[in-house]
């Protein structure tokens, strides 16, 4: 017994300063989200950007994606509506809290299914008219109906243009121009294969069933981030009132596919934290890169989730004192996710027999984000390096040195004018984090519907209805609100504990959603901005969200219990009092 508690000792002397240096830095990554989530708090209480629509009825002729910002401060009608909803949230918090934890969660998933198809079947769009959606359909088509010749480089050019090529890109520049856009390719492919080509409510029915399971996916990290009973039931109060996490599903394209695929790669590889054996560990952080490989596969920027999980793994490594080969091991297993997602351009090149090599620069996308076009929203999609691809004929280093120089120009603009850099990042960062939809309202009409938008797709998508946007707008307030109450109490937690052994998986959790949400912020301040691109991160706020109403409702417990006592020990004093006064009397 003495010899083994000297080693114990040893152990962790050994481990004492990688312990601390994880304690703190995971409290650094924590109150740096903290301080992103006050940021976005106070946007979303001055700021309400809204889409302009050309008419007032809901459906892909009237939707643009041209912004108003209604900036102001926040209005007594705005405040009072934020009171009673966060006042709802936790008196509804309190009653789920009654219900045992699996039924909890059960009914939540119930919840989150119906809604979802009822919206999908509310909706009942026929085609679907998103860009991208659109490019991608087609070239699937071309694929399942055998027509390769589609790709060649002279189709849709002069001499070459059949009907159709001056409604989309020719598929051969469309593909070099984003050769990622393969991967989502093969999805699009797969499900028209199985449903039938141009099935938009197939795809979205999948959708919905990706957003079930990342519901129960966060549900699980938000156990290991220190959800309680009450916790969950906050977790489920907010999934049900969050209307962009059910309506996401409505968006044909794969960001929810590859969201979903990243989500449970991390939870794979929580799981290889706590597992009993050298062997299964290794086994489970293999798939988890795999499974990551797949999720990128589907939408490259989610690297930044698979960047965020080997940092949450050095980390939880550093902070147990064990287990220091996943650190090694995680960078070939990057390598290999990596080289996984870009399988898909290798599949189309053999199937279509042309090269696309000749893509954009990643420098163009900072350029576009770092950019104005004219009209548009600060930071969003312009045609400038789609132009100067046309224009150079791909030519990789003419792109790559007018991104250098438009970045050169806007940092140059922003230096010489700073308030105008501030005016910029101010609109950017509304427009992404801000805007109380998140775009599910403008991609859930991107088609048209079979009853033209009547029932409750009409009541939610009309241009205009103020009702509809206030409440979203409440909830995101609210959402961000939570979220910084939660983030708060999270670091006061770790404060008090840093020095105390913890799980390594739960470290891993928390600098995960943390570390996530940081870079996913970072990104999208400087690379392409739109709504939807930002939605996967706020959703991975929900978990510290629920922490926020779990800890609130723990404090107001506290206050209520000691009014309480302080209200009996006062109307005890009086009658203690006269006993003994009598008593002396006597």
């Amino acid at each position: 017994m003495t010899h083994q508690h000297s080693d114990d000792e040893v152990h962790t002397k050994a481990s004492h300063w990688s312990a601390h240096l994880s304690a703190w830095l995971e409290i650094l990554a924590i109150a740096g989200q903290c301080a992103i989530v006050f940021l976005l708090l106070l946007l979303s209480l001055l700021f309400t950007p809204t889409f302009i629509s050309r008419t007032s009825h809901p459906g892909p002729d009237s939707i643009t994606e041209a912004m108003n910002f209604n900036m102001g401060a926040p209005s007594a009608a705005f405040l009072a509506g934020l009171i009673i909803f966060m006042a709802l949230m936790l008196v509804i918090t309190s009653l789920l809290a009654r219900m045992p934890e699996r039924g909890t969660l059960l009914f939540l998933l119930a919840f989150v299914t119906i809604v979802q198809f009822g919206w999908i079947f509310a909706l009942s769009l026929t085609d679907y008219r998103y860009p991208d959606s659109s490019s991608l359909m087609d070239a699937a088509a071309s694929v399942l109906q055998h027509h390769p010749e589609k790709f060649d480089p002279t189709y849709c050019l002069p001499g070459n243009m059949p009907a159709g090529c001056t409604a989309l890109p020719a598929p051969y520049a469309y593909f070099s121009w984003y050769p990622f856009q393969s991967g989502p390719l093969l999805w699009f492919i797969g499900v028209f294969a199985i449903f039938g080509i141009g099935n938009v409510i197939a795809f979205q029915l999948i959708n919905a069933l990706m957003i079930i399971a990342i519901t129960a996916v966060l549900w699980r990290f938000g156990t290991s981030i220190g959800l309680d009973k009450t916790g969950h039931a906050a977790f489920t109060a907010l999934c049900c009132t969050c209307m962009p996490l059910l309506m996401y599903c409505a968006f044909v394209y794969t960001n929810i596919i590859g969201l979903g695929f990243m989500l449970i790669g991390a939870l794979l590889l929580r799981k290889s934290l706590s597992a009993r054996t050298t062997a299964g560990s290794a086994a489970l952080l293999i798939t988890a890169f795999v499974v990551f490989g797949v999720g990128m596969l589907f939408k490259t920027t989610y690297i930044i989730v698979l960047l965020a999980a080997i940092i949450a793994i050095i980390l939880a490594a550093l902070r147990s004192g064990s287990r220091y080969w996943q650190i090694i091991a995680a960078f070939p297993l990057a390598w290999l996710a990596k080289t996984i997602s870009g399988l898909p351009v290798r599949f189309l090149e053999s199937w279509s027999g042309q090269s696309f090599d000749k893509t954009m620069p990643m420098l163009s996308w900072i350029a576009i984000g770092l950019g104005h076009p004219k009209g548009a929203v600060p930071g969003w999609w312009g045609p400038d390096a789609v132009n100067t691809w046309t224009t150079s004929n791909g030519n990789y280093q003419i792109q790559l040195d007018a991104a250098r120089k438009t970045i050169q120009d806007s940092l140059s603009e922003f230096a010489a004018s700073p308030v105008s850099g501030v005016e910029f990042f101010t609109a950017k960062l509304t427009s992404e984090w801000s805007e109380p939809t998140f775009m599910t309202s403008l991609y859930s009409q991107m088609g048209h519907s079979s009853h033209s938008f009547s029932g409750i797709a009409g009541v939610v998508l009309t241009p205009h209805n103020d009702l509809v946007l206030a409440y979203q707008n409440i909830g995101m307030s609210a959402m961000y609100l939570l979220g910084f109450v939660g983030l708060l109490a999270l670091i006061h937690g770790l404060f008090v504990d840093r020095r105390n052994l913890v799980d390594a998986a739960d470290v891993y959790s928390r600098s995960l959603l943390s570390i996530a949400f940081i870079g996913g912020f970072l990104c999208y301040v400087v690379w392409e901005a739109k709504g939807i691109y930002t939605l996967p991160f706020y959703l991975m706020l929900i978990p510290m969200a629920a922490y926020g109403a779990q800890m609130s409702l723990t404090g107001i417990t506290r206050l209520l219990t000691r009014f309480e006592k302080r209200s009996s020990m006062r109307s005890a004093w009086p009658s203690s009092g006269r006993t003994r006064g009598s008593h002396r009397a006597a």
